[in-house]
């Protein structure tokens, strides 16, 4: 049967009613939100965790004798930094103090999720808090007389 200008149809000699397109677009709809949210969740699994330290920078100079590090860590279920485990709070964001010894220092977070995906992150630092006195020269005798007697010739120079 064919529905002629009806207001439940579509054009003039449409098989079929307006409802099921609207259905079809609807269903369309709902299908990609679905995808969108299931390949938001699925995300995770397939990278792993996502670490972002907010202090210290690459490179930074210390001064004192520890840093503070901190910054949040994604899909993780376990995380450590140079070996200790570091305590994530509930919105996954970390904070930890960090003895550095004096030179250059590699600051490293591992985190690892709950299918074994691990990923890390690398920081160099350094610290530069202990003066280094200027090395001491020492003049051999002969050296300090000649200077001397040339500072003494010069000033006897007459005009």
């Amino acid at each position: 049967m064919l529905y002629k200008d009806t207001p439940y149809t579509l054009g003039a000699y449409s098989k079929k009613p307006i409802w099921s397109y609207i259905s079809l677009g609807i269903g369309g709809i709902v299908a990609i939100l679905v995808v969108i949210f299931l390949s938001s969740r699925v995300y995770g699994i397939i990278m792993g965790p996502q670490i972002v330290v907010d202090t210290p920078t690459p490179w930074q100079e210390i001064t004192e004798g520890w840093v503070e590090v901190s910054g949040t860590i994604k899909y993780v279920s376990s995380a450590k930094i140079n070996g200790r485990t570091l305590v994530l709070h509930t919105d996954n964001s970390f904070q930890e103090t960090i003895a550095v010894v004096p030179g250059y220092t590699i600051l490293e977070i591992t985190a690892q999720d709950r299918f074994g995906h691990e990923n890390s992150v690398s920081i160099p630092i350094t610290r530069d808090d202990i003066p280094i006195p200027p090395p001491e020269i020492e003049a051999e005798p002969n050296e300090t007389e000649n200077i001397l007697e040339t500072s003494e010739e010069s000033n006897n120079l007459e005009i």
